[in-house]
């Protein structure tokens, strides 16, 4: 058997597709990258999102290459990932250990639904900010079913042999759909691994909120751009987020804090200090004696 055989064999039903907002994807994808946790019991949460970004970076690649269903599927795993993770943290200590270690055996473990189930019925961080997002998480659900559909090849135009079926058809117009149809359960899934970082602690949108960012010190979190919390988010749905328990009580906990001046916040958070502004930092130098005594106390 030639080469040139089997080389044609492979690819006759392959049809690589260009995604023209690869760059900005990848680029918007730094908004989870950037927003790592630095809870001391969740630390471990890091490697859960990476893998699940990952995941999406793979979907894009595999994508391109013309191996859609494959892509397909690689979003869906970013997102139970992104699950098995917010299944771990949100449970009670005790317990989590046990089911860590039931998967790391690779012991029988909860689907997917089963673990958005249990999540739901523990009333804790995921079920408040499910309850608050009531719309974003039916949204999502509708999403996960359609995206479902290429990954079980429901129905002929989700073979790779249909592009070259005789029956007439126009084949820019599936291709076309194909196209459009990833870009949506992308951005949707994106959107829902940023959703359930914020299970972990609200750091990401409470350091898009300037009121919280200027009364803060330096943190591992980066919050999120405005701009990526409207196009994978949605406004109305964060500021649904930002009703939950959760985000209240770290709100209220930083905005009694004094607002730094910018010469001041320089230093908090990029260790930057401008001396042609030294009075503006001496003017608010008891931040210094803050620090100070916040270390006496710890120790």
């Amino acid at each position: 058997m030639s080469i040139d055989f089997i080389k044609h064999r492979e690819q006759e039903n392959i049809y690589p597709i260009t995604l023209i907002d690869k760059e900005k994807f990848h680029l918007d994808l730094f908004n989870i990258h950037q927003s790592w946790t630095g809870r001391m019991d969740a630390m471990f949460s890091n490697d859960f999102f990476r893998e699940s970004i990952q995941l999406i970076i793979n979907s894009m690649a595999l994508f391109e290459q013309g191996y859609f269903d494959c892509a397909f599927y690689s979003l869906r795993q970013s997102l139970e990932i992104a699950t098995t993770i917010v299944y771990f943290v949100d449970d009670d200590r005790d317990n989590r250990s046990k089911q860590i270690t039931k998967w790391k055996n690779q012991e029988r473990f909860p689907l997917h639904n089963q673990m958005i189930n249990e999540l739901n019925q523990r009333r804790k961080e995921f079920a408040d900010i499910r309850n608050r997002m009531d719309t974003y998480f039916c949204s999502l659900e509708d999403t996960k079913q359609k995206l479902n559909k290429y990954v079980h090849k429901q129905g002929l135009d989700k073979f790779y042999t249909y592009q070259n079926n005789p029956t007439p058809r126009n084949t820019e117009d599936w291709r076309n759909k194909l196209t459009t149809d990833f870009i949506i359960y992308l951005k949707v899934s994106i959107g829902a691994v940023a959703i359930l970082r914020l299970v972990i602690d609200p750091f990401p949108v409470l350091l898009a909120d300037e009121d919280i960012y200027n009364r803060t010190g330096e943190f591992m979190t980066e919050g999120y751009t405005l701009d990526f919390i409207e196009e994978y988010i949605g406004l109305e749905h964060i500021e649904s987020y930002k009703k939950t328990d959760m985000y209240q009580a770290y709100y209220n906990h930083f905005i009694g804090n004094e607002v730094m001046c910018p010469a001041v916040l320089d230093i908090a958070k990029h260790n930057f200090i401008d001396r042609s502004k030294i009075d503006e930092i001496f003017s608010q130098k008891h931040f210094s004696t803050r620090q100070k005594s916040r270390k006496t106390i710890k120790k």
